[in-house]
């Protein structure tokens, strides 16, 4: 779907986002029963919302400043934010963290950490899943220079879900970070 000239008019993004969505609902459904005990969070640990809480907004103003220097070097130019894809929406903002922080914290999640996940582990074991899991999201975003941060995050996610059993944390600390440089990148940008 990356290969899709969506270009610059919010209702392509919409479209991909709801594309992307259905794809993953669809291998969802197909395994329901063992999807949905992913989203139990009966018993969450305050110390870790806490850490994901604090550490996914920091992290990402580092990183959004570090990608952002990177860009500047090697392509003279610094990322747009994609709040400018929706300027002319009749919800700007919202459809931008919509976008941008939402589907991507919960698709993302359920299609790496959940559906990918479950068919992995049984057969190759929770460290090469884990390992397997972050290497597969970091690629679906299409950026070499975004392995250098998107694999360790992957990577804690994948850890979060084997360890905890449950998407919440990757779903939280996902939106948390997208959301921060989305605001950021709006509000320095």
């Amino acid at each position: 779907m990356y290969f899709i000239d969506i270009g610059l008019d919010y209702r392509n993004h919409l479209i991909f986002d709801a594309v992307f969505a259905g794809l993953i609902l669809f291998f969802f459904f197909l395994n329901f029963k063992e999807m949905g005990r992913l989203f139990n969070f009966s018993n969450p640990r305050p110390g870790v919302l806490a850490l994901i809480s604090t550490g996914a907004p920091v992290l990402a103003i580092i990183i959004f400043f570090l990608a952002n220097f990177i860009n500047l070097i090697l392509n003279n130019q610094v990322e747009i934010s994609e709040f400018y894809i929706f300027q002319d929406s009749p919800a700007p903002f919202t459809l931008t963290i919509l976008s941008t922080s939402v589907f991507p914290a919960v698709f993302e999640e359920i299609a790496c950490r959940g559906i990918l996940f479950n068919y992995l582990e049984p057969h190759a074991g929770k460290r090469p899943t884990i390992l397997i899991t972050a290497i597969v999201f970091s690629l679906l975003h299409f950026s070499l220079i975004s392995l250098l941060w998107l694999l360790p995050i992957g990577y804690l996610f994948g850890y979060l879900r084997a360890r905890y059993n449950t998407l919440w944390y990757g779903i939280i600390g996902h939106f948390l970070y997208n959301a921060s440089i989305t605001l950021y990148s709006i509000f320095f940008f």
